[in-house]
């Protein structure tokens, strides 16, 4: 007997069970025990994005309204450069910071120009008078609906009736929040 609720990932179903194990139910119908390390692994990226992004909002939404949008953002990714490079440093043997950097690929550029995207978007959003209640649950519920059907065309995911029906609430959320 489950006793919190399950959680789709990667076409398997995980669930929690009373002892604290973590079942995993592949696609073919197997279930596999797996102990707490498992469980964590998948629960801190979630906590740290959820933390930062809280802090990420409260962050651009009391940016003053007199700093250029750029300047901060300028000022924001020397600081994150210098602690990615810290990191990266610290994971990566010298020796194979090269070998390393050789494996980037289109994808990090990208991502930086998409992240700047989306940093000068939330300065722009609050400065506009978003509230910072729905300004950021707004873009969420649009991303989420957005990357259903990226997810679809671009990587062949499945998009279930239950989705679908996701798609119709979170339509509905926004209506509500809207006024």
């Amino acid at each position: 007997m489950f006793e919190i609720a399950t959680i789709h990932t990667d076409g398997g179903i995980f669930a929690f069970t009373g002892s604290h194990r973590f079942l995993a139910k592949r696609k073919w119908g197997e279930y596999v025990t797996r102990g707490r390390k498992l469980m964590w692994n998948m629960l801190w990226p979630l906590m740290l994005i959820v933390g930062s992004n809280c802090f990420y909002n409260i962050c651009q939404k009391s940016m003053p309204g007199e700093v250029n949008t750029f300047a901060g953002l300028t000022v924001t990714y020397l600081i994150s450069a210098v602690i990615s490079f810290a990191a990266f440093v610290i994971y990566v043997k010298p020796s194979n910071v090269m070998a390393e950097m050789a494996k980037i690929n289109w994808t990090s550029f990208v991502l930086g120009l998409a992240i700047i995207g989306l940093e000068a978007g939330y300065v722009f959003l609050y400065r506009a008078g978003w509230k910072v209640s729905n300004g950021a649950l707004t873009c969420n519920i649009c991303l989420a609906i957005a990357l259903l059907f990226i997810g679809y065309l671009l990587f062949k995911e499945s998009i279930s009736v239950k989705q679908l029906a996701g798609v119709l609430v979170c339509a509905v959320g926004l209506f509500l929040i809207s006024g």
